[in-house]
This record gives C-alpha cells, structure tokens and sequence, in this order.
C-alpha cells in the first residue's frame, strides 16, 4: 500500500513545527502530589521485586521438582527390572517344581 503523499506533503511543516514544540520544552517542575508519585512508585517496585523473588522461588521449586522426578522415574525402571526378574524366578521355580513332582 502506497503512501498518500500528494496529502501528506502539505502537512509536513505542521509536523516539523509541532517537533520543535516538543524538542522546545522545558520540564516543568514536579506537582504538589509527586511525594504521592513516588510512593505509589516505590510501592509498584517493592511490587515487582517481590514478584520477581517469587518467580525465582517458583523456578527454584520446579527445578527440585524436576530433579525429584527424575529420581522416581530412575526407581521405577529399577523396582520394574526386579520385579521382571522376580517373575521369572517365580516362573523357573514352578517349572522346576512341575519338573521333579
């Protein structure tokens, strides 16, 4: 999609004096709430830190998690084998029973 420029070439010194406007002002000295400011902003940062210590809390759980879980499925496969090779014990034994009877 072509740009309008034949609309927008008679708006660019409008534009051009409306940046220098902008690049022209001064910053006005804080309102008489910005105390009220700066507290709601220390408040909103003491926020987000906590947030941010109970993501790594979170992060730091799910990890032990992980871990955990990774150590149960390594018992499982193990306990699965005994019990493998105890079924075929069980299955030898009953033969050799059968077999000498």
């Amino acid at each position: 999609m072509a740009l309008p420029w034949k609309k927008l070439s008679p708006l660019t010194p409008v534009a051009v004096a409306l940046a220098r406007a902008l690049l022209d002002l001064k910053p006005r000295p804080a309102p008489q709430g910005s105390k009220d400011l700066q507290a709601r902003l220390a408040a909103l940062e003491d926020g987000q830190r906590g947030q941010g210590e109970a993501t790594q809390a979170l992060a730091e759980q799910t990890a032990a998690l992980a871990e955990a879980a990774d150590a149960l499925r390594r018992q499982v496969r193990m306990l699965l084998v005994v019990a493998i090779v105890g079924g075929v014990l069980a299955l030898a034994a009953l033969v050799v029973a059968l077999l000498l009877r």
